[in-house]
C-alpha cells in the first residue's frame, strides 16, 4: 500500500500572494454574481457605474492577480501603455457610440 506524506506542512506562507488571492477570490465572485445575476443590486450599480467594461475589468483583474501568483511579470514600457490606454479608451468610446444611439434621440436629452 502506497503512503505519502506532505512536506509542505511546516512551510511558511508567502505573504506576497494574500492580497492576489484575496483579489481573485472577490473578482470571481463579483463574475459569477455577474453571469448568474444573484445579487441584481450589485449588478446594476456596477453596470451603472462602469457600463461593459465592468465585463473587462474582472477578466483583467482576475488575469492579473493570476500572474501575480504565478510570479510571471508583464514588462511593457512606457510607450506601449500609453498607446495601449489610448486604443482602449477610443475603442470605449466607440463601443459607446454604437450602443447608445437606439435609447437616445436628441443630444439635449443625453445630456439631461
Amino acid at each position: 500500500m502506497a503512503v505519502y506524506t506532505n512536506n509542505d506542512i511546516n512551510k511558511p506562507v508567502n505573504k506576497k500572494n494574500i492580497l492576489p488571492i484575496t483579489l481573485i477570490c472577490v473578482f470571481s465572485v463579483l463574475f459569477v454574481n455577474l453571469l448568474f445575476n444573484l445579487l441584481p443590486f450589485i449588478n446594476s450599480f456596477m453596470l451603472g457605474v462602469f457600463g461593459l467594461l465592468y465585463y473587462v475589468m474582472l477578466i483583467c483583474g482576475i488575469t492579473l492577480c493570476a500572474l501575480k501568483i504565478a510570479n510571471k511579470k508583464v514588462y511593457l514600457t512606457r510607450k506601449q501603455i500609453v498607446m495601449f490606454a489610448l486604443w482602449f479608451f477610443f475603442f470605449v468610446l466607440l463601443i459607446h457610440l454604437a450602443t447608445s444611439s437606439k435609447f437616445i434621440t436628441s443630444y439635449g436629452k443625453y445630456l439631461s
